[in-house]
C-alpha cells in the first residue's frame, strides 16, 4: 500500500453513550478546563478521538461515534494565543460516571453531593455499583443485568482495568522558555507536556488525522482528507485565486498554505500566508501572522502533501 494511503489512526470504538469536553465541565464543577486536560493528558481520563462530521445513527435512533483510543485535544493559535481545542475529543459516559465516583472531591465535591446528585438521576450509576459509595475497585465489577449501563461497557473494547491509564506526570521536568512572554492561555510548559505525552503514549489529536480508517461492523471505510493538489487548479493564479478555489474545493487551511510556500512559482512568507489565511485577514499583527502561517505548516507537515496532474 503506497504511504499516502496507510492509515495513520483507526477508529473502532464505537460510542453511543458520551460526552463532549463541555458536557464533563457542566457535570464536575471544581474542573475547570486546564483541570480537564491534565487529567487527559496524564491519562487518568481516557478520552477517544472523532470524526464529529461522520456519526453514525443505529435504527433504534441512537447516535454513535466511533473513537481512537486514546485521543487528546490539540493545540491550536487564534490571535496569538494557544488554546486547546475539543471539538474531535469525546469522554465515554462510563468512563467518566467511574472517575466521578472514584475521585468525587476533586470533580464534584462531598460524598453526600454526590450522592444527591446520582439518586436525583433517571438511571443513576449506583446501578452497576455495590452500595458502598467508595468503589471503584477496578477489579471488582458488578454489573446487573441493565441493558443501558452494560451497553455503555461493552462499547469500551478494553477490561475494566484499563478503564484509567495514568501516564508519568512529566510537567516538573519543563522550565519555562522565552517562548512563553507572550500570554498564551495555554502555558508554555503544557504545550511541552502535551508534546511529551502525545509522543511517547502516541496519544491521537485531530491535528495529526490526515487519513484513518473507520470500522462500522463488518464494514471498514477510509477517509482521507484532501492532500492532493491538482496542479490546474493553481498553475498560473495568483495567490488570492488559489486560496479562494482551494476553499471552495474542501481544502484545509494547512493544505493551502503548505502549496503557497511550495507549489507556486514565487512562494509565500509566512506574513503574507498569515493575512490570506487567518480568519481576522489583515486585522492582526505580522507577528500574529507568522504565528498562525507557522502553526498551519507544522500541521502539513505531518501531512503528505503532492502535486498532482
Amino acid at each position: 500500500m503506497p504511504d499516502q494511503l496507510k492509515p495513520s489512526i483507526v477508529f473502532d470504538t464505537p460510542l453511543p453513550y458520551c460526552y463532549t469536553a463541555a458536557e464533563v465541565l457542566a457535570l464536575w464543577p471544581l474542573v475547570d478546563e486546564m483541570g480537564l486536560y491534565r487529567l487527559v493528558m496524564r491519562g487518568r481520563l481516557r478520552a477517544y478521538l472523532v470524526d464529529k462530521d461522520r456519526p453514525i445513527v443505529r435504527p433504534d435512533g441512537t447516535t454513535v461515534y466511533y473513537g481512537a483510543d486514546e485521543g487528546a485535544p490539540h493545540i491550536i493559535d487564534v490571535c496569538g494565543k494557544r488554546s486547546l481545542c475539543w471539538d474531535y475529543v469525546r469522554f465515554n459516559y462510563l468512563t467518566v460516571r467511574l472517575f466521578q465516583r472514584q475521585w468525587y472531591g476533586e470533580v464534584i465535591g462531598t460524598k453526600d453531593e454526590l450522592r444527591k446528585r446520582e439518586l436525583a438521576e433517571e438511571n443513576h450509576p449506583a446501578l452497576i455499583y455495590s452500595d458502598d459509595i467508595e468503589l471503584v475497585n477496578e477489579d471488582e465489577f458488578s454489573y446487573p443485568n441493565h441493558t443501558f449501563f452494560v451497553q455503555a461497557h461493552n462499547d469500551i473494547y478494553s477490561p475494566a482495568p484499563d478503564l484509567f491509564t495514568v501516564f508519568e506526570p512529566v510537567i516538573d521536568k519543563f522550565s519555562i522558555s522565552d517562548e512563553n512572554k507572550p500570554s498564551y492561555s495555554v502555558p508554555r510548559l503544557e504545550l511541552d507536556e502535551w508534546l511529551f505525552q502525545c509522543t511517547s503514549h502516541k496519544l491521537k489529536a485531530w491535528v495529526d488525522t490526515n487519513t484513518h480508517i473507520e470500522v462500522h461492523g463488518n464494514m471498514a471505510i477510509t477517509n482521507r482528507l484532501k492532500t492532493e493538489v491538482p496542479g490546474n487548479l493553481i498553475a498560473g493564479k495568483d495567490a488570492n485565486y488559489i486560496v479562494t478555489a482551494m476553499k471552495s474545493n474542501g481544502f484545509d487551511k494547512c493544505v493551502i498554505a503548505y502549496t503557497l510556500t511550495n507549489f507556486i512559482p514565487k512562494p509565500l512568507n509566512q506574513n503574507q500566508i498569515g493575512e490570506l489565511l487567518h480568519p481576522q485577514g489583515v486585522n492582526c499583527t505580522d507577528r500574529t501572522h507568522r504565528r498562525y502561517a507557522a502553526s498551519l505548516l507544522d500541521a502539513a507537515a505531518k501531512m503528505n502533501i503532492r502535486l498532482v496532474d
